[in-house]
C-alpha cells in the first residue's frame, strides 16, 4: 500500500485517469494475445490481477478496471462464438449446412475471398472465381469438406494457420456453395456498392503502367503480382509495401495540412477531415488495414491527445471484431504509435545538438525502428546496414508515392501526365526491392531470442523514464533479463550440436540440409516449385550458398529445387554421379569420394557400377560423426541395395533415409538386416498418387521408429559428441538417443 501512495505512482495514476481508455485498450490487446497464442493461464492471471486491483486502487480507477473487465469479457465471448476456442476436427464433411456470409472481398484477379459463420463450426473461408459469388449477410448452403489450415512444416516457413487463426478463421472450405436467401433492398444496395468499389479499383489501376504493383501499393490487393515479384519483396524485407498500411496511410494524409490549413471553423474542418478520410478509404478499396489506420487517425483527431486516440481506436476496433487486436497490421500500428510518442521526444532532445533541423525526422525513424523490434522475425528476417538504408529509402518513396496518388488519379482524367510521377516511383521501388533482396545481411532475426527483444525494448523505456522508484525497479528487471539473455545465448552457442541434419518437407520429393558450425551441404531440392521452400530453410539457418550441393539423380522431384536455387545463384558447385544437359558447373562424384562438413564425413558409396536407369545411379551418402551414422539413399531400388550388400558397402547405422519415398520396390528385408536402423525418415507427399509409403515397406520397418514428412513436417536431427536428438518440426516432440544405451 505504501508503494501505491508514493508520489511517483500517484503521478502515473493521475496520468492514467486523464487517459481512461488506455487501460482497457492495453488489457484487451494483452488478453487477446494470450488467448490466441494458447496462453490461457496467463490470460486468467491477467483477469484475476485486474479483479485484485479493484480492492487496492483509488475509486477513480475502479471504473476503468471494471470497464476493462467488461471489454475483455466481450472479447472472450467473441472468440468463443467464432469457434477459435473450440477443438476443431479436420476433414469434416458438410451436407446442406447453412452458413451466414460475414464478409466478401473482391480481388483484382477476378477472385473473391468469402468468410462465412456458423455457430457450430465458427468462421470458415473459401475463395471462388464465380461471378455469382455470395453476397454479404446472405445465407448459403455448403456441401463439401472443412479442412483445418496446415501449420508450418519447415523452419522459417510462413505460419498460414496462425495468420488465419488471428482472423478468427477456423476452417478452409472445399466444395460447392449455393445462396438461398433473397436479397433485401438494403443488402442489394450494399452489394451494388461493393461491386462499384470493385469497378472503381479496376479503373484506378488501369491508369498505371505497372498496374500490378499499383494495385498492391494503393489498394492492398496482391492478387495480380507474380510469385517472383512477391519473393523479391519478401527477400528484401519489403513485403509491407505490398499491403496498404499505416506507412501508406500517412502518405495519403500528408495532404491534410496543405488542404485544411486555411479552414478556421472547427466544425467545417472536422467534417472536411472525416470526408477526406472517407474518400481515401473508398478509393483504396476499404481494406482492413486502411480502415484500421483511418479509425486510429480519426480517433486521434477528436481526442485530447494521441495516446487517448489510440486507446479509443483500439476499443472500437475490438468491439467491431475481436480478431483485429491480434492482426499483425494492428499490432504494428499500435506498438509503433506508442513507440514514436514515447521515444521520439527523448531521442530528438539527444540529437538536436548534432543534427538540428533533421533531428525531429530522424528521431521518429529511430523510435519507429525500436518499436519494430518485436516484429523483426515477421517482416525483417534479415538485417544489415545496407538493407536497412535501402528499406528506409523504399519506404520513404512509397510514402511520397501515396501522397501523389490522390491528386494524381483525380488529375489523370484531365491529362495522363499527372500520373507519371507515381509510375516512375513505383518502378524505382521495384528496382530497389530487387537490389535489397540481393544485399548482404548481418543478422538473421528469425533466430533472435525473444529475451533480446525485451532487453532492447525495456532498456529503451528505462532511458526515457525520469529518476523514480519505477525506473530503479525496471532497471533491475532489464539487468536481470540482460544477464538471462547472455547466459541463455552463451549456453545455446556452447551446447549447439556438432552436426545438424534437416530432412526438409518438400512434399513428394527429397531435400536434406546438413550443417556444422563452419560448413554446410544440401542434398537434393525437391521439385522446382519447392525451391523457394528450400531457400527459406537455408535463410532460417543463415545459409546463403551451401558449401556443397549434391544431386542424387536428375529426376524432377529431386533436382527441380536445385534448378530453382541455381537460377538464384545459391548453389555453387553441384556434385552429381552423372551430368545434366540443363545445368553447367557440375563436378562428378563416385563411390569412395568423401565430403567433409565440419567434423563429420560423408562418404559416397553408390554408384558402384555403370547403370542406365536414373534411380540406379542415385548417389548414396553415409554420414559419420563419432559413432553415429546416417544413411542417405536417394531413390535406389532393391537391386542396387543388393549390390551394396554383396560388396560389403553397408553396416549398422542409426538413422536411415528410406529410399524412393517408401516405394515397395526399395528397402528390402536383406538390406534392413544389414543396416538395422534405429530410426527411419520417409520423405513423402500428402495424398500422393503413388501410394507412398507402401504397406509392404511399413511392415518391413516394424520395430523401427518411423518419421514421415507429410505427417511430421521437417525432421530435425541434432548430433552431439555423446548423443543425438531426433524430433519432428510440427509436434516438436524430441527423442534422445544416448551413446550409453545399447
Amino acid at each position: 500500500m505504501k508503494i501505491l501512495d508514493s508520489s511517483v505512482v500517484d503521478r502515473v495514476l493521475i496520468k492514467l485517469e486523464k487517459r481512461p481508455l488506455v487501460i482497457p485498450a492495453v488489457s484487451g490487446v494483452m488478453f487477446m494475445l494470450c488467448v490466441v497464442k494458447n496462453h490461457i493461464l496467463v490470460a486468467v492471471i491477467l483477469l484475476l490481477l485486474m479483479l485484485l486491483l479493484l480492492g487496492l486502487v483509488d475509486k477513480r480507477l475502479r471504473l476503468i478496471i471494471i470497464a476493462s473487465i467488461a471489454f475483455i469479457s466481450y472479447l472472450f465471448i467473441g472468440l468463443y462464438q467464432s469457434g477459435i476456442l473450440t477443438q476443431n476436427e479436420d476433414n469434416v464433411s458438410l451436407s446442406n449446412e447453412v452458413f451466414k456470409v460475414v464478409s466478401v472481398e473482391d480481388r483484382l484477379d477476378g477472385s473473391s475471398r468469402v468468410v462465412l459463420y456458423n455457430s457450430q463450426y465458427g468462421r470458415v473461408m473459401f475463395n471462388t472465381f464465380e461471378s455469382d459469388r455470395p453476397y454479404k449477410w446472405s445465407n448459403v448452403v455448403l456441401n463439401g469438406k472443412l479442412l483445418i489450415p496446415e501449420t508450418p512444416s519447415n523452419p522459417g516457413e510462413f505460419d498460414y494457420a496462425s495468420f488465419l487463426r488471428n482472423q478468427g478463421i477456423s476452417y478452409l472450405y472445399r466444395g460447392s456453395a449455393s445462396v438461398f436467401s433473397n436479397k433485401t433492398n438494403f443488402v442489394e444496395l450494399y452489394d451494388v456498392f461493393l461491386k462499384r468499389i470493385y469497378r472503381l479499383k479496376l479503373g484506378l489501376i488501369r491508369n498505371f503502367i505497372n498496374y500490378e504493383l499499383a494495385g498492391a501499393m494503393f489498394l492492398g490487393d496482391t492478387s495480380l503480382i507474380d510469385d517472383d515479384t512477391k519473393t523479391q519483396f519478401k527477400e528484401g524485407n519489403l513485403s509491407h509495401l505490398l499491403a496498404v498500411s499505416g506507412t501508406h496511410f500517412s502518405g495519403f494524409m500528408a495532404l491534410v495540412p496543405f488542404i485544411f490549413s486555411k479552414i478556421k471553423n472547427k466544425r467545417i474542418k472536422g467534417t472536411s477531415f472525416f470526408l477526406f478520410v472517407g474518400i481515401i478509404v473508398v478509393m483504396t478499396g476499404a481494406t482492413a488495414s486502411v480502415v484500421r489506420a483511418a479509425f486510429m487517425s480519426c480517433c486521434s483527431f477528436i481526442s485530447r491527445d494521441k495516446i487517448s486516440g489510440i486507446g479509443l481506436a483500439t476499443i472500437i476496433l475490438g468491439l467491431l471484431s475481436p480478431f483485429t487486436l491480434v492482426s499483425i497490421g494492428f499490432l504494428m500500428s499500435f506498438v509503433l504509435c506508442i513507440s514514436i510518442i514515447g521515444l521520439s521526444g527523448f531521442i530528438d532532445a539527444r540529437l538536436n545538438n548534432h543534427l538540428r533541423s533533421l533531428s525531429e525526422s530522424v528521431s521518429v525513424v529511430i523510435a519507429a525502428q525500436i518499436g519494430m523490434i518485436p516484429f523483426w522475425t515477421t517482416i525483417a528476417p534479415k538485417l544489415g546496414l545496407i538493407r536497412v538504408l535501402l528499406q528506409f529509402i523504399a519506404s520513404f518513396l512509397a510514402q511520397i508515392c501515396c501522397t501523389l496518388f490522390v491528386p494524381g488519379v483525380i488529375l489523370a482524367h484531365v491529362a495522363r501526365v499527372f500520373i507519371l510521377p507515381c509510375d516512375l516511383l513505383i518502378g524505382l521501388i521495384n528496382k530497389l526491392a530487387k537490389i535489397t533482396s540481393q544485399a548482404p545481411f548481418v543478422i538473421n532475426t528469425t533466430r533472435i531470442s525473444v529475451l533480446v527483444s525485451f532487453v532492447v525494448l525495456g532498456g529503451s523505456v528505462v532511458l526515457v523514464l525520469p529518476g523514480s522508484v519505477i525506473r530503479r525497479v525496471l532497471t533491475k528487471v532489464v539487468a536481470l533479463l540482460t544477464v538471462t539473455a547472455l547466459v541463455y545465448g552463451g549456453y545455446g552457442f556452447i551446447s549447439c550440436p556438432a552436426v545438424k541434419v534437416i530432412f526438409i518437407d518438400v512434399g513428394q520429393g527429397d531435400s536434406i540440409l546438413v550443417l556444422s558450425k563452419d560448413s554446410s551441404l544440401l542434398i537434393d531440392g525437391g521439385a522446382y516449385d519447392k525451391g523457394e521452400t528450400v531457400a527459406g530453410v537455408m535463410d532460417y539457418y543463415g545459409i546463403t550458398v551451401p558449401d556443397f550441393t549434391v544431386v542424387t539423380h536428375w529426376d524432377e522431384d529431386h533436382c527441380g529445387g536445385i534448378r530453382y536455387l541455381a537460377e538464384q545463384g545459391r548453389c555453387g558447385t553441384i556434385l552429381a554421379s552423372y551430368p545434366d544437359d540443363d545445368i553447367s558447373n557440375i563436378s562428378l562424384i563416385k563411390s569412395g569420394d568423401c565430403i567433409t562438413v565440419g567434423n563429420a564425413t560423408l562418404e559416397c558409396i553408390n554408384p558402384l557400377f555403370e547403370h542406365e536407369e536414373s534411380n540406379d545411379r542415385s548417389v548414396v551418402l553415409e554420414l559419420t560423426y563419432n559413432d553415429y551414422i546416417v544413411l542417405f539413399t536417394g531413390d535406389i531400388p532393391m537391386e542396387i541395395e543388393s549390390e551394396l550388400v554383396h560388396n560389403n558397402m553397408l553396416h549398422d547405422i542409426d538413422i536411415l533415409k528410406v529410399a524412393h519415398h517408401g516405394s515397395r520396390y526399395s528397402t528390402s528385408d536383406a538390406f534392413l538386416d544389414v543396416v538395422s536402423p534405429e530410426y527411419a525418415v520417409i520423405s513423402v507427399g500428402k495424398y500422393n498418387d503413388y501410394g507412398h509409403p507402401s504397406e509392404e515397406v511399413l511392415k518391413r520397418l516394424e520395430g523401427v521408429q518411423i518419421f514421415e514428412t507429410d505427417k511430421s513436417g521437417a525432421i530435425l536431427v541434432d548430433i552431439y559428441n555423446d548423443r543425438y536428438d531426433i524430433s519432428s518440426y510440427r509436434s516438436q516432440a524430441m527423442i534422445t538417443k544416448d551413446s550409453s544405451v545399447c
